[in-house]
């Protein structure tokens, strides 16, 4: 499931991977960040930041990802039951 936050104030939640793209607009601190989930997982299409961060980071799609716009204060969170991927295990 993504869940898209405004600060600590839950605003929407949505299944991850829908059979049609869903668009959804939050009101950031300092404007509207867009945010687009379809087949490819979740990212924030566009925002009212500065440096567009946020924009560039792309795709997430897997449990536990997130992605944020820190001046607007949106949090996208992905979330969910599945195992985490792990990158390496070392001793």
């Amino acid at each position: 499931m993504v869940h898209i936050y405004h600060g600590k104030s839950l605003l929407a939640t949505y299944p991850l991977h829908p059979k049609t793209p869903i668009h959804f607009e939050a009101q950031g601190d300092i404007g509207l960040v867009e945010i687009t989930i379809d087949s490819e997982g979740v990212r924030i299409s566009h925002s009212s930041c500065a440096t567009k961060r946020c924009v560039l980071s792309g795709h997430r799609h897997r449990v536990g990802d997130i992605l944020a716009c820190v001046p607007n204060r949106i949090l996208v969170s992905i979330q969910g039951t599945q195992k985490l991927a792990l990158d390496a295990i070392s001793e």
